[in-house]
């Protein structure tokens, strides 16, 4: 069976030396990275419309509070230089540019803090906040960015051992046990590299 590639293929290239293929090579990529981002400027520009009570909001909030949660890499977090970083930086980045506002990210707080601080309202906006029902008591939560299966990644041995145990102990020993601790959801175990992948 043969499988199709598609994508930018630089052919007979055997000839030529290191050299050669590093500046065709950065000359290709920075001809790409320019069109990647000619629609990106022509984008600045757009905003998003918005209601008239939106739109008063945002005139009497032009800098909203943000709380962030500092160690949850790739998707939130802050850097060696403590800058906020990740999915939810670049999100939030855009919808300044968007809505012509300000994200002042309250410095120094763990993720615990920053739920604490948005329930007292010290807070206006918290990134990648998932959805519970404790925390709809206090937030409103906008629509899913993006879902995640939830995964767990341990030896083959472990996982052995954590079944008997818990077994053992009574905890696991019908399929609503197991429901009861990690909700009703399905479970697939794949074995790969001695590694058991758990994925909720």
């Amino acid at each position: 069976m043969q499988t199709h590639h598609t994508g930018l293929r630089l052919v007979n290239f055997e000839p030529i030396s290191y050299g050669c293929r590093f500046i065709v090579s950065l000359f290709l990529a920075l001809i790409f990275v320019f069109i990647g981002l000619a629609p990106c400027d022509a984008q600045e520009t757009e905003k998003i419309p918005l209601t008239d009570e939106e739109a008063a909001w945002i005139a009497k909030h032009p800098v909203i509070r943000l709380g962030v949660d500092p160690a949850w890499p790739p998707f939130d977090f802050i850097n060696k230089g403590g800058d906020h970083d990740g999915f939810a930086a670049d999100v939030l980045a855009r919808l300044e540019d968007l809505l012509g506002i300000r994200f002042e990210r309250q410095a120094n707080l763990t993720w615990k803090e920053a739920l604490a601080k948005a329930e007292s309202r010290k807070l206006d906006v918290i990134s990648m906040a998932a959805q519970t029902p404790d925390r709809e008591t206090y937030l409103l939560s906008s629509a899913t960015i993006f879902t995640m299966p939830i995964v767990i990644a341990i030896t083959l041995g472990l996982l052995v051992f954590l079944v008997l145990i818990l077994y053992g102990l009574g905890r696991w020993q019908t399929k609503s046990d197991l429901e009861a601790v990690f909700g009703a959801r399905r479970f697939r175990i794949t074995i790969l590299a001695g590694l058991s992948i758990l994925v909720a």
